[in-house]
């Protein structure tokens, strides 16, 4: 089966912002420009263009295979990375673990998870206990995912939820945060 490996560019500068992959392309853009929670550096660069009447440029950057899609998605991340594209990805792409985390703050990382109150517990821990709880949130969210529902024998075409992986990300970060921050 074939898959897709696309990019969402600027649509004023042409510079690639965001890579991922997709079997549709055309619908996953689609869930990019509805989805609110799980990447906040994407999101508020799609709102910003939004409040502005734009939207971003779909591209397929390549055609690929199921076998080699996570390769090919670290391969384009890195590729623009290093030419310097200011890319909103947080992952460095593939559903392989451990993946590296590419992200600057992990309070902006952790923030579509907790209310402000939670958010100045956060910012008071350690930048180790910090990554940490972020890390294990993406992780149990990944449970949920359509990859980590195929992975433990479930079928994502009936239990996948965005709501769902949602919902335990946070669960995970809260829990985590009384756990570390008390």
């Amino acid at each position: 089966m074939k898959t897709f490996i696309y990019g969402l560019t600027d649509p004023e500068t042409d510079e690639m912002r965001y890579v991922g992959k997709s079997n549709n392309p055309r619908i996953r853009y689609q869930h990019h420009l509805a989805d609110k929670k799980t990447n906040p550096h994407k999101t508020a660069w799609i709102r910003r263009l939004s409040e502005r009447g734009l939207k971003p440029n779909l591209v397929i950057l390549e055609e690929t295979t199921q076998r080699q899609w996570e390769e090919r998605e670290r391969y384009w991340i890195k590729r623009y990375r290093d030419e310097g594209a200011p890319l909103v990805n947080i992952l460095e792409g593939g559903a392989c673990f451990p993946v590296k985390i590419l992200v600057e703050s992990w309070r902006e990382l952790i923030s579509p998870f907790l209310s402000d109150a939670e958010l100045a517990v956060f910012s008071k821990l350690p930048e180790e206990t910090q990554k940490d709880i972020c890390w294990q949130s993406a992780m149990d969210g990944m449970t949920e995912s359509w990859v980590g529902i195929k992975q433990r024998g479930g079928n994502p075409e009936v239990e996948f939820s965005l709501g769902k992986q949602y919902l335990t990300a946070r669960d995970t970060a809260r829990g985590l945060l009384t756990l570390y921050g008390a």
